[in-house]
């Protein structure tokens, strides 16, 4: 990144067209910020990216306990986030953060059953769950009485 330069003008006040950061002018930044703040906010914003990174690949694959929804609960055929309704035997999962549209292989690593599956809704909204897994999809890895299952998943 090249250097932010700032000068004043011959009457001492700010001269907001000479702010320079990777090589182009930022005259609505410098009008409201000092060159302190705009380091700052420069910096910050790097750290919070680089500090995002490592939490995407984390979300990529991960353990815990997923929960099944569709029949029964008053979400079957209503409107997914993806927009699409929600058909409580598609292959379909919920997740809090990957994009819609990922493929995942969810597997139980206590009868190691697995399914593969796309994302296309948000949740699970409840604590300490990481998928909302379509009944249907659920049923394939272990039974629906259960309510919740420990599960692995991995992105395909």
């Amino acid at each position: 990144m090249e250097s932010i330069a700032r000068n004043k003008g011959s009457n001492g006040k700010r001269n907001c067209d000479k702010l320079h950061i990777a090589g182009r002018r930022l005259p609505a930044l410098a009008h409201y910020f000092s060159k302190q703040v705009l380091k700052t906010i420069l910096l910050l914003s790097s750290l919070a990216l680089g500090a995002l990174a490592p939490a995407a690949v984390e979300a990529a694959s991960s353990c815990g306990y997923a929960s099944h929804y569709g029949y029964g609960d008053g979400f079957a055929w209503r409107t997914m986030a993806n927009g699409r309704p929600m058909d409580p035997d598609a292959m379909t999962t919920a997740h809090p953060s990957l994009p819609m549209g990922t493929k995942i292989r969810v597997v139980n690593p206590a009868n190691g059953k697995s399914v593969n599956l796309v994302i296309s809704d948000r949740g699970p909204y409840h604590g300490g769950r990481i998928l909302d897994l379509s009944s249907g999809a659920f049923s394939r890895i272990a039974s629906l009485g259960q309510g919740i299952a420990r599960v692995c998943f991995s992105r395909v």
